[in-house]
């Protein structure tokens, strides 16, 4: 249960690590978009800007796609999935909430939409990243996997002094002389299973 609980908690980890990266990542790239348009430059026309946009997904190797589309539903730039088909619900959330931004996950990825406003302070395009979470999840499995390794010693001197220690419990309460060995097992037993959730 706690080796369950401990993957939980890394892989929650992970995962809240990536999206608060990609998620100020993407609030760069937000800000200079609507700073090009504050000073009347469409975002077809921002090259340089677009360029980066397709750069990022070789800078991040957990993002899958990303896909910049106008309010109207006009593709502008794409990358990665091509066939990839958000939600219409996902896309009238984004258009309606406050901060413009939103965070979705479903199946194993993690969706983060943010809107970008133009000179007069209308939405005019949204941006989409689409992050696979299954590598997270198996670096938080290895994780796991390493710390399971090294309380696995520990794990079974605790489960051999438990039995022995119960062992000799149960002869004595068979009948046998109580001896010391029984009481320093007992003991023994005891620590190790108090340090071994330390």
């Amino acid at each position: 249960l706690s080796l369950v609980l401990i993957t939980w908690r890394v892989q929650q980890l992970l995962t809240d690590l990536s999206q608060q990266r990609l998620l100020r990542l993407s609030q760069q790239i937000t800000q200079e978009a609507e700073r090009g348009m504050r000073f009347g430059v469409a975002l077809r026309e921002q090259t340089a800007w677009l360029d980066r946009l397709q750069q990022l997904g070789a800078q991040e190797p957990q993002l899958r796609a990303l896909r910049l589309q106008a309010s109207d539903g006009t593709l502008i730039a794409q990358g990665g999935d091509a066939g990839q088909v958000l939600p219409a619900a996902w896309q009238r959330q984004l258009a309606a909430a406050a901060p413009p931004s939103l965070v979705r996950s479903e199946n194993a990825r993690l969706y983060i939409g943010r809107a970008l406003a133009d000179a007069s302070g209308q939405t005019s395009a949204n941006l989409w990243l689409t992050v696979d979470l299954r590598t997270t999840q198996a670096q938080a499995r290895a994780a796991a996997l390493r710390i399971l390794g090294q309380v696995a010693p520990l794990l079974l001197l605790t489960l051999v002094l438990v039995w022995a220690a119960l062992w000799r419990l149960g002869l004595q309460w068979q009948g046998a002389p109580r001896t010391r060995a029984t009481a320093g097992l007992a003991l023994c037993a005891l620590m190790v299973c108090a340090a071994t959730p330390l």
